[in-house]
């Protein structure tokens, strides 16, 4: 049985690491937003799971 995945000689990841600190981000700014979740959840969490939601208004110190 012969392998079709062919090596190029290239350590490069097969992906831009603009998409990587792109998804990091986004993750961060979601957990942060969420009011901070565990991180087991975080990394379980799918694209399809995710509800948009209008922002809440700020709240004003003191009330």
């Amino acid at each position: 049985m012969g392998s079709s995945i062919k090596r190029t000689g290239s350590l490069a990841p097969p992906f831009d690491l603009a998409h990587l600190d792109v998804r990091d981000c986004a993750v961060l700014l979601m957990d942060f937003a969420s009011g901070g979740r565990r991180r087991s959840v975080i990394a379980a969490l799918r694209v399809e799971q995710l509800v948009e939601q209008e922002p809440e208004p700020a709240r004003s110190q003191g009330t």
